[in-house]
């Protein structure tokens, strides 16, 4: 009997040693946690320590950030601006023709038919006007514009137009400048002055692999 009594508190001493482990396991959890977070690339990470019973800490980490993608056209005809009047949480608000690049979609393709859905006017891009980034703080989101300028090529006067979007309108740069409360966002008139200040690059600049 007094040699089967070591196996016999084996199973206790497991149990024992398991629990004063557990203690130190979590400190250097978390010591490795404060290392990963001194990286650049992972300074967003949070971490949540669930004690439970028996059971080891684990942590919840952050998702990765990411801002929207949008597209817009700036289109100029006889000296006036075609823009849109859509609805909005805050009102009626002016825009380019713009929206969401989609899934499988180029830059080029996203501009053409965001122009056509909202205004049924269709475009064709032939100048990369500009990139911008633009931070919300209405909606605390972050856009990532790429805007283009082109040529009209048709109209289809009957077309319905996207849900939401009131009517497509035609201003002068002055007009533009004078509804700057109703504009949905800076980029607005940001992208009109740099149109009349000549800016233009390249469409080689972007590559879209299929």
């Amino acid at each position: 009997m007094l040699q089967l009594l070591p196996l016999l508190l084996l199973p206790r001493l497991l149990l024992l040693l398991r629990k004063k482990q557990s203690q130190p396991r979590r400190k250097r959890k978390l010591k490795k946690l404060k290392k990963l977070k001194k990286l650049p690339l992972l300074s967003n990470i949070k971490h949540t320590l669930k004690k439970g019973r028996g059971n080891p800490a684990f942590f919840i980490f952050k998702m990765i950030w990411k801002p929207h993608v949008t597209v817009a056209a700036i289109i100029e005809r006889a000296g006036k601006f075609l823009l849109v009047e859509e609805e909005t949480m805050h009102g009626i608000r002016f825009n380019q023709p713009a929206g969401h690049l989609e899934a499988d979609e180029s830059l080029l393709v996203a501009v053409a038919r965001e122009t056509l859905e909202e205004s049924a006017y269709h475009f064709v891009p032939q100048h990369l006007l500009g990139i911008y980034r633009w931070h919300s703080t209405e909606s605390d989101a972050t856009y990532l514009r790429f805007a283009f300028t082109g040529a009209i090529t048709g109209h289809e006067a009957d077309r319905p137009l996207d849900t939401g979007i009131l009517q497509a309108v035609w201003l002068t740069a002055d007009e533009i400048r004078a509804t700057q409360a109703r504009h949905r966002s800076p980029l607005i008139l940001r992208c009109v002055e740099d149109y009349l200040a000549g800016k233009r690059y390249p469409l080689e600049l972007l590559t879209h692999y299929d």
